[in-house]
């Protein structure tokens, strides 16, 4: 009993330090690799209903990877292993069942690199797979992936979990070397017909323009002097919010937008909870002390994403904001065309603050695969700062996709009910 009790002991003794030696980088990069290896390895099956080659409802052409199509695609009625390929696709596991189970289709191959997604298929593409492995918060493109990374010195220094990425083409998740001269690498990939796992020649990627990164939080540099955004509760219960104009419709510029969505000061950190329909986020931006990048982190549920962006950016949250919404994260030629202000008065949680009610348009363009979507925002909105603490926003958007004549092709309504709350210093409170 006595020689059973020390064997226990020991062994204890031998694995507390192990234990303690597990760090949050760590935990990153193994669940990193084993949601890639649940990709790869999972078994589903299609029917009929899953395989299509036509016209989706908005006239995408769409191709499932089914044997008909592809020689190593699927047939309906067998078993196979690796999520499909879906171009535009960030499905997780259980996103994907439930679409084939509810007859979606399995996959879709793009016939040019320049057609849209299909909203009417499940599966992943290179980019939305590398992104679930990160548990990342919203889907990512192989142009937007280097905004969240560092790019590595060296491909020596390539460990579990980091990314291999060509700009504007793909990216595959690195799992482990071949061999001790590190001349091949074992990764995961999405790629036609499924995501799978696979080696490659260094010398191969680097002629084609591959690049080693490292998704920053797997990085000690990122906490370094960085931004501890904390986990505050807010505190307003229902939105109940009554509005009363006190003056007549003028022009204002677009700095009003900066002023009342301002980010953090140094070393504090600002947070914006937003809510449109059943879907939620929030977006945390933030200053360190001593650096010039702005900090973000956008949570969705338990998944987030952890970015950078210039000093220059500080206080557009409304870009921030659009940035989100576009297919690869990049909006380009923003331009305010006009915004008309009108001041007034919230009453909020029995007390009254001066707001403003803003309306106006605005043009942009969101790059989609090699091409760009013109597209022009009419808004609506309704904020005021002086709320204390949990400051309040509402936006109503109507997106309008246009063509090469500027005609509109398509409307998208959305709606923002936002929640501030400021971190490191107090607020300015409403006397």
């Amino acid at each position: 009993m006595n020689r059973l009790f020390s064997g226990w002991m020991i062994a204890a003794l031998l694995v507390a330090p192990l234990a303690a030696q597990t760090t949050p980088i760590e935990k990153h990069r193994q669940a990193a690799l084993e949601i890639a290896e649940s990709y790869a390895t999972y078994e589903w099956q299609a029917g009929e209903q899953n395989r299509f080659h036509g016209k989706d409802e908005r006239g995408v052409q769409v191709d499932t990877p089914d044997a008909d199509f592809v020689s190593t695609g699927w047939k309906p009625g067998k078993t196979y292993r690796g999520v499909p390929y879906q171009w535009g696709g960030f499905s997780s596991l259980e996103q994907f069942q439930q679409g084939i189970d509810q007859g979606l289709w399995a996959g879709h191959l793009p016939n040019r690199k320049s057609n849209p997604g299909t909203s009417q298929a499940v599966g992943v593409d290179c980019s939305g797979f590398v992104a679930r492995c990160w548990r990342l918060a919203e889907k990512q493109s192989t142009r937007s992936l280097g905004n969240l990374c560092y790019r590595l010195e060296s491909w020596d220094e390539l460990a579990a979990g980091d990314a291999i990425n060509r700009f504007d083409a793909h990216v595959m998740l690195f799992k482990e070397w071949v061999g001790e001269d590190r001349q091949r690498v074992r990764v995961y990939e999405a790629v036609t017909p499924c995501v799978l796992e696979r080696e490659h020649d260094v010398a191969d990627l680097e002629k084609q323009g591959y690049v080693p990164l490292r998704y920053r939080p797997f990085d000690p540099r990122w906490y370094e002097g960085g931004v501890d955004f904390e986990e505050p509760t807010f505190i307003r219960g229902d939105r109940d919010v009554e509005w009363t104009a006190s003056g007549e419709a003028k022009d204002v510029t677009a700095d009003l937008l900066r002023e009342v969505l301002s980010a953090a000061r140094p070393g504090d950190w600002v947070r914006y909870r937003l809510g449109s329909g059943a879907e939620a986020f929030s977006i945390s931006r933030g200053l360190p002390e001593k650096s010039e990048e702005l900090r973000t982190r956008t949570d969705r549920g338990e998944n987030r994403i952890e970015s950078v962006e210039p000093f220059e950016a500080n206080g557009s949250l409304l870009e921030a904001w659009l940035r989100r919404m576009a297919p690869q994260g990049v909006v380009k030629d923003l331009e305010i065309q006009k915004l008309s202000g009108v001041s007034g008065e919230v009453k909020f949680a029995d007390e009254r603050f001066a707001a403003e009610r803003v309306s106006g348009t605005m043009t942009l363009s969101m790059p989609s695969g090699s091409t760009s979507i013109p597209i022009r925002v009419e808004l609506e909105g309704l904020w005021s700062k002086a709320v204390p603490i949990d400051g309040f926003f509402e936006l109503d958007l109507k997106f309008h996709v246009l063509d090469e004549k500027g005609a509109v092709t398509q409307t998208v309504d959305q709606h923002y009910e936002l929640e501030a709350m400021r971190g490191g210093s107090e607020p300015d409170r409403v006397p």
